[in-house]
């Protein structure tokens, strides 16, 4: 029965498990060659060195280690620790997916009713992700070994790979464990979320001192293989026993907790609605505050990260520095413009969220209460275009003030109101990314997931495509996407015009996706 639920389970994912392990696996075997390339001599490498261990690159990145820097060692302390962040993300989406929240939607009451064991679902959920971290091991292994760059060793590709995978199982778990804690789909994932972001802190703290904390972290302990360098398999083994007591854990608390039911017992809500959620935007604002709030912290440290960056003298020796300053111009403020893209596209991210929120309540069968009464469904939907709109200005708002603050000491010459104009310039490129959410969930709801892959092209390409693609493509591609069309303030002037197109534009695209969901039937 436990091979047959398991199966169920990758029948139900096939498409979403496919998608993780080719950007996962993928994402590892592109940047290698790209470290090659970009890091190829010792004086580059010796420089990323002195950036890579000033204490907030530390915080950020993982530790440095080694006296000589090879391109596969600067590939793994530079690339790794993002990559466990993007798995424990997973795992915990994919974990809470099939047990808490199909608990919450009444399915586990229907696979209960077959002859299943009261464990079937977790043993079965958690057996489904520990296949799909060592698929996407397996498969990071053989490609970094396809691919061979400088430093690259079979060891060191082993204990690279398998780490990442090691750390997705423990997350895997540890959401498990947080579905046993919890009485909602919500609760479990904030709470895994929250630890999550918990361990990263710590291991922050523990990497900047040099202390045990390192070891104390789940999101440390990894790292301490120090890929092609030691090639230390020790910290693998800690993981999987890790990940082997808290599954154990989990499975005790699941034995004894009733169906739908949490250790940890739902707050009460009030007797009587506040005045706020009595409109269709007080609605929308309760369900996004959480994530507002988070993601407003979030931008302001990346903001502040990026700016202490920007108070290191040994930042332009990098020859990969060098050639994106002079292809923006040959002035810092041509990378601070750089800097203001990538903070733009990932504020895109919450705002996205927030509005496929309203598709996610569609899907789990709650908004047939609210449109039973007299709620207008064009309102609901402009209270959540709303919410996400007031996210698509503070969010790179807040990175901007982030990166002035920290760079204050730089010399810059740029004021705190060049910060938030060159913030701000592309929020009409978000809008776009807003407008295509709305017209997916109002026409093609089942497919509004294919935003998030024109989202990562377009980060990709802006990103990545001066280094990955050829120079003539290099300036082609970004036109393609929203974000290549806004001037790169504060080294290109003020355009009004691009900005008023893809204003336009997204006003296009949302007026289309409300009239199409205020025709299509709910829950189709």
């Amino acid at each position: 029965m436990l091979l047959r639920y398991t199966r169920l389970i990758f029948k139900r994912e096939h498409v979403n498990s496919l998608a993780w392990l080719l950007i996962l696996a993928g994402l590892m075997i592109v940047f290698a060659p790209l470290y090659q390339n970009l890091f190829g001599n010792a004086e580059d490498l010796a420089a990323m060195l002195v950036i890579a261990d000033s204490p907030a690159m530390v915080a950020l990145m993982g530790p440095v280690y080694g006296t000589t820097v090879t391109p596969a060692m600067a590939m793994a302390q530079q690339l790794l620790l993002l990559m466990i962040v993007a798995a424990a993300i997973m795992n915990i989406f994919f974990i809470v997916r099939h047990t808490r929240a199909d608990e919450e939607l009444g399915r586990m009451e229907v696979l209960r009713s077959l002859p299943i064991g009261r464990l079937t679902s977790s043993a079965a959920t958690f057996t489904s992700a520990v296949v799909l971290n060592l698929a996407i091991s397996l498969l990071s292994f053989l490609g970094l070994l396809a691919v061979g760059i400088d430093g690259l060793t079979t060891a060191g590709a082993f204990s690279y790979a398998f780490a990442l995978g090691t750390a997705g199982i423990f997350f895997a778990a540890l959401a498990l464990l947080m579905c046993q804690m919890f009485s909602s789909s919500r609760g479990a994932t904030t709470g895994a979320l929250a630890l999550t972001g918990f361990f990263y802190m710590l291991r922050g703290m523990g990497d900047v001192q040099g202390n045990v904390l390192s070891w104390i972290s789940p999101m440390g302990i990894p790292l301490q293989t120090f890929a092609f360098y030691e090639n230390n398999l020790l910290p693998l083994a800690i993981m999987l026993g890790l990940s082997i007591a808290v599954f154990a854990g989990a499975l005790v608390i699941c034995k004894r907790r009733d169906l739908g039911e949490g250790i940890i017992p739902a707050r009460r809500g009030r007797a009587k609605a506040s005045q706020l959620m009595l409109s269709p935007l007080g609605f929308a604002w309760r369900l996004s505050r959480g994530s507002f709030i988070g993601w407003t912290i979030a931008m302001l440290a990346f903001g502040a990260m990026y700016g202490a960056v920007l108070e290191m003298p040994e930042f332009l020796e990098i020859e990969l520095m060098q050639e994106m300053l002079e292809a923006a111009g040959g002035m810092m403020v041509g990378f601070i413009s750089v800097l203001f893209l990538i903070m733009a596209m990932l504020s895109a991210v919450p705002a996205m969220i927030c509005v496929k929120r309203l598709y996610k309540e569609e899907k789990h069968h709650r908004l047939e209460q609210l449109y039973a009464r007299a709620v207008p469904r064009g309102k609901m939907m402009l209270s959540f275009m709303g919410i996400a709109g007031l996210f698509s200005v503070i969010m790179p708002l807040m990175s901007a003030l982030g990166m002035y603050a920290a760079s204050t000491g730089a010399d810059l010459n740029l004021s705190l109101g060049d910060f938030i104009t060159g913030g701000l310039n592309h929020v009409p490129a978000i809008w776009v990314m807003l407008g295509l959410c709305v017209l997916l969930i109002g026409l093609w709801p089942k497919r509004s997931a294919l935003v998030w892959v024109v989202f990562g092209l377009s980060f990709f390409v802006n990103y990545m495509g001066p280094l990955a693609f050829p120079p003539a493509v290099a300036d082609i591609a970004p036109r393609f996407t929203p974000f290549g069309w806004i001037p790169q303030m504060p080294v290109e002037a003020f355009s009004a015009m691009p900005l008023i197109v893809l204003a336009v534009l997204a006003a296009l695209l949302c007026v289309i996706g409300l009239l199409g969901y205020k025709r299509r039937d709910i829950g189709l």
